[in-house]
């Protein structure tokens, strides 16, 4: 049957599939996989009109060489079911250019083996030993469209009749996020080929019970909502409200008469009493974090709750000086070391204890594992 999908995200860039002669090689005793293929030369594998060339490649191993950390490494990509939390794999390292092919070896942290969602490590590492053609990487990056428009420019100034495939250029690149489907833009479950628009609601309602059997119906309605509020500002929109009906044309017959008044001044009151509760929301997060000053900026801005406890979360991050920083006063070591990832912990809403999240934290920013 078949099936639904949405064009592929801009800056997600997703590996060809690894071919049994070319498995990565796999460390279990040091945790590393080396040689995985991140980003090879030729055109992208799906309808928009790039390429990659060889300044594809070396702009991307200039950006993963930035730092002493290395890239981070997910399983999968964070989507509308889940924030990305508890999927962090651990770092990329040694990339380098090998023919038409960027790679780098991924160092898996501890926290990997006992993340929320199972053991992650030993998962990936069996993938890519086992069953190497079903293991791949997506790129995470931000493109640099001025560059790449640029590079366009030139193009037509030289032949004002071009109209090939251009090549890549980035700005930042994010993530490298272990993928175990790594063809999916070909076909599968993400095609479009062929879409009947009459199986839609037959594909909606799988892919309800696939992720939300046994939500409640509010569950459901705020986690689509929200997915549709990051869509909509994705694009550059905002989410609309909703529309108020207008009456119905009046049958031949006699119909019972509707108190349209009463009908809107009842949505009104609704639409009043949620915004009341968005703002009471946003001011107790801020007071949490300890930025109270912060709350009536994101009021009139008009983020919504999940949206708030985001930007809360970068406002601590950049406010707290990392953990081991030189300098540090004798007065500062006696302090706790994990102070700002729990009030990180604290001004959010994860579905993991204490203890993972500060976990996480550490291994993200390249620190030692966390001991209580």
């Amino acid at each position: 049957m078949p099936v639904i999908d949405t064009p592929p995200k801009a800056d997600m860039f997703r590996t060809m599939t690894a071919t049994p002669t070319e498995s990565p090689r796999v460390d279990r005793e040091k945790k590393i996989i080396f040689g995985a293929s991140l980003f090879q030369a030729g055109d992208i594998n799906d309808e928009r009109p790039w390429t990659v060339d060889d300044g594809s490649l070396k702009n991307a191993l200039e950006l993963m060489q930035k730092g002493n950390s290395g890239t981070k490494a997910r399983f999968t990509h964070p989507n509308m079911s889940a924030d990305g939390m508890g999927s962090f794999l651990g770092r990329w390292k040694n990339p380098r250019i090998e023919g038409d092919t960027l790679r780098a070896d991924l160092h898996i942290a501890e926290q990997a083996f006992r993340s929320p969602q199972g053991d992650l490590g030993t998962y990936v590492m069996d993938m890519a030993e086992d069953d190497p053609d079903m293991f791949g990487v997506s790129l995470a990056t931000r493109v640099n469209e001025a560059e790449m428009e640029k590079l366009r420019l030139e193009r037509l100034s030289e032949n004002p009749e071009w109209k090939g495939r251009l090549p890549l250029r980035f700005r930042a690149i994010h993530a490298a996020d272990v993928v175990d489907e790594p063809a999916a833009t070909r076909g599968g479950f993400f095609s479009l080929s062929d879409v009947d628009n009459r199986n839609l609601p037959a594909q909606a309602t799988l892919l309800l019970d696939s992720y939300f059997a046994d939500a409640e119906p509010e569950v459901v309605t705020a986690r689509i909502n929200g997915f549709l509020a990051t869509y909509f500002k994705g694009k550059g929109k905002t989410m609309p409200e909703p529309a108020i009906a207008e009456p119905a044309t009046p049958a031949a017959e006699p119909v019972a008469t509707v108190d349209l008044a009463a009908e809107r001044k009842a949505a009104a009151e609704a639409a009043r009493a949620e915004e009341r509760n968005r703002i009471t929301q946003i001011h107790a997060l801020c007071k949490r974090a300890g930025k109270d000053s912060l709350a009536d900026a994101f009021c009139e801005k008009g983020l919504s709750v999940g949206e708030v406890q985001t930007e809360l979360f970068n406002a601590l991050c950049s406010s707290n000086a990392p953990v081991g920083d030189a300098g540090t006063s004798p007065a500062d070591e006696s302090t706790d070391e994990n102070a700002a990832y729990k009030a990180e912990y604290k001004a959010g809403n994860y579905s993991m204890t204490e203890e993972q999240y500060v976990s996480l934290r550490r291994a993200e920013d390249g620190l030692e594992p966390f001991v209580k």
